[in-house]
């Protein structure tokens, strides 16, 4: 039960402390719409449509001072499948290292698909943990095809510390996009 409500407690400690623009009120609105996209396929996302639900519920009980937009607002986020985070084995991640795990997930700027497969491999993109950066990979595994998709990972991945972009566009709203990627993103030395 406690693992249930990990997410959502990522998602709040991420959505606190300032404010910015845009307003509390278009970010919960953007955020409500990517959770609706999520649900629309509840056996690839639920889990983070689940989470994001119960954030927005705990966002809109806080006043906007203590709401922080800035967390997805002008980012791209990497929303892993629900097979990707149990694969992961993410009850058996330290609270603490959740919030990093999920910042080197948040993409810095925002990247449509096609932007970022224009990207060079070996180039480089910065995410929201400590300018970690993530990498383009040229290799990609799984049913495919080549040139539909793009891997990314921390760099000196390898084939298993990577992942691809396989549901490219997501959601495309004014503050945030949303790519589907097929594993979670691990920073090297995170777990």
């Amino acid at each position: 039960m406690a693992s249930k409500h990990l997410l959502t407690v990522i998602f709040l400690t991420l959505a606190l402390v300032a404010a910015a623009a845009p307003t509390p009120a278009e970010f919960i609105d953007e955020l409500e719409q990517l959770q609706k996209v999520l649900s629309k396929n509840p056996f690839k996302y639920s889990i983070v449509a689940n989470a994001l639900q119960r954030s927005i519920k705990q966002l809109k009980k806080l006043p906007d001072a203590n709401v922080n937009v800035e967390f997805l607002s002008e980012n791209t986020a990497l929303i892993p499948t629900n097979i990707a985070l149990t694969g992961v084995g993410i009850r058996a991640i330290v609270p603490k290292l959740m919030g990093d795990l999920i910042r080197f997930n948040v993409i810095e700027g925002m990247y449509s698909f096609a932007q970022i497969k224009a990207i060079p491999v070996g180039g480089k993109l910065p995410t929201q943990l400590n300018n970690k950066p993530l990498m383009r990979f040229k290799t990609q595994r799984g049913f495919l095809s080549p040139g539909t998709t793009v891997a990314l990972g921390p760099p000196g991945a390898n084939v298993l510390t990577w992942a691809q972009i396989d549901d490219p566009d997501l959601f495309k709203g004014q503050f945030i996009r949303a790519h589907g990627v097929d594993g979670v993103l691990k920073p090297n030395g995170l777990i």
